[in-house]
């Protein structure tokens, strides 16, 4: 029988008061690894991210599709986390889905120490690893199937912006997708240009084509003293031009 596609890797429940820390120490670093077999970027249910609930959705729906279609959960027990119903739903509703976690669906972190006392009866049996341990992280990746890589790649302005008349287009501006290690060949990103202090017009995100984004038709509609760009894109530290 043919394994499950999943559409998420990873779903993680965390209590909104813990969101800062989460995306820091979990969700950031867990973009920047790989998956063990197909060596590509996780797909991440985070709620607040592009693949988490979608503007519109019932929001108890989209943690419930969520939950069910993710290959691997991660609740992140804090001192909060019990104290929200909705954490305790998540946790519950992720225990219902595999309930002696013969399949390691439920692999929890313990972000607060004095959390491990309210951990419910029905899990408890589920071990948790505390972010108290040196390898905390290093033992979540192997739980969850997946891989750091060594020479995390980054984005890279391969051609600069220069001084332009107000509303007039840029000249071609080529972001690059560079460093070791870098995943699969062919596996290409959505890169995000943004300008300081003003909306930039045109075509802002891009899909790269052999790891390049190159942004034909930007403009920027008002008069600047001075501006830079900057380039985003999911797993990435954002990166500036040079100031033009």
């Amino acid at each position: 029988m043919p394994s499950k596609i999943w559409e998420y890797d990873v779903f993680i429940s965390y209590a909104r008061e813990d969101s800062d820390w989460v995306n820091e120490h979990v969700y950031r670093p867990l973009l920047r690894c790989r998956t063990a077999v197909e060596g590509r970027r996780p797909r991440i249910f985070f709620d607040v991210s592009e693949e988490g609930i979608a503007t519109g959705e019932n929001f108890v729906a989209a943690l419930l599709r969520g939950l069910r279609n993710s290959r691997r959960i991660v609740p992140v027990y804090s001192d909060i986390y019990f104290q929200k119903p909705m954490c305790r739903w998540e946790l519950y509703m992720a225990f219902l889905l595999d309930p002696m976690n013969d399949r390691g669906r439920i692999n929890p972190i313990l972000k607060d120490r004095s959390a491990s006392k309210s951990v419910p009866p029905y899990i408890s049996h589920v071990q948790y690893t505390s972010v108290s341990l040196d390898n905390w992280f290093q033992r979540l990746l192997a739980a969850l199937d997946l891989r750091a890589i060594e020479a995390q790649p980054t984005l890279e302005f391969r051609t600069q912006p220069h001084d332009i008349t107000v509303s007039h287009t840029l000249l071609p501006i080529q972001v690059a997708i560079a460093g070791a290690d870098e995943g699969p060949p062919g596996e290409e990103e959505e890169i995000t240009v943004s300008c300081e202090g003003a909306k930039i017009e045109g075509s802002s995100t891009i899909m790269t084509k052999d790891r390049v984004a190159t942004f034909a038709d930007l403009s920027i509609p008002v008069e600047l003293e001075s501006t830079r760009l900057t380039a985003t894109a999911k797993g990435f530290d954002p990166v500036r031009s040079a100031s033009f």
